[in-house]
């Protein structure tokens, strides 16, 4: 066994951020939560964050701005975007800073099985 992983999982809707949450569980696994990304920000800086689930429209936040801060902390093959709606536009600028992993909400229990495969790849 290599340790506990840490997962952050960084959503404004608590019912989703739970959802994944729950879905995403295990023994070697420590889950994370926050609901906007200056609060998932300042728990990567104060402890080791070995995976990143992100939505990236927020209310009152630029998810755009906040990933490209988030992955000088984390590598971009462990972040995973999770979004309500994704655009040509998002896309781009998710492909140019190094996100490989999108997917469109709702989530699929295909897709929650890929992201387990990610997790456990690490």
């Amino acid at each position: 066994m290599r340790g506990e992983k840490r997962i952050l999982i960084i959503e404004p809707e608590e019912t989703q951020r739970h959802g994944l949450a729950v879905a995403l569980a295990g023994q070697d696994r420590r889950i994370l939560e926050s609901a906007n990304p200056s609060n998932g920000l300042v728990k990567v800086s104060n402890e080791r964050v070995d995976f990143v689930l992100t939505e990236i429209r927020f209310p009152s936040e630029d998810g755009l701005t906040a990933l490209s801060r988030l992955i000088n902390r984390v590598h971009p093959s462990r972040i995973v975007v999770i979004a309500a709606s994704l655009d040509d536009h998002i896309c781009d600028a998710l492909s140019h800073l190094g996100i490989q992993h999108i997917f469109e909400k709702p989530v699929s229990e295909e897709q929650i099985e890929m992201i387990q495969q990610f997790i456990n790849q690490i």
